[in-house]
């Protein structure tokens, strides 16, 4: 079980469909294969993101009571926000899509999401711009 997003959670940003297809590179459409898959991306971008919190003002948070949103008791929609694009491009980089064209702009949507997830943890490290709604 992932801490920030859930599977759910990818195949809403994506769709079960493209989930499914990003997260099986061999096209053998094996459900299991296919779900254990997506299971290790979104574990891999809990991992990215704690690499982010760990270097700032949440860092206390992340080995102990978890980073959730004090209202909710859920992780903050930006940290699920985040890890599901970081999973939907660790998922696609397996299919060796180029991302970006020969003038160096961006050529597919997994890179573009890549980006804003690491503009959104730059963000919540530097703790100038977002203050997570959590229990210190």
């Amino acid at each position: 079980m992932s801490v920030y997003a859930q599977i759910l959670d990818l195949t809403a940003r994506y769709g079960t469909a493209n989930a499914a297809m990003m997260a099986d590179p061999d096209q053998n459409g094996y459900p299991t294969e296919i779900a254990a898959r997506q299971q290790l991306g979104l574990n891999v971008a809990d991992d990215w993101i704690n690499g982010f919190l760990r270097a700032s003002r949440y860092s206390h948070l992340v080995d102990t009571t978890g980073v959730v949103d004090s209202t909710t008791q859920e992780p903050p929609e930006i940290l699920t926000t985040a890890a599901v694009m970081y999973t939907g491009y660790w998922l696609a980089t397996c299919h060796g899509a180029r991302d970006y064209d020969k003038d160096n702009k961006v050529i597919n949507r997994y890179t573009a999401d890549f980006q804003s997830a690491k503009e959104i943890m730059a963000m919540i490290q530097s703790g100038e711009h977002f203050l997570l709604n959590v229990q210190a």
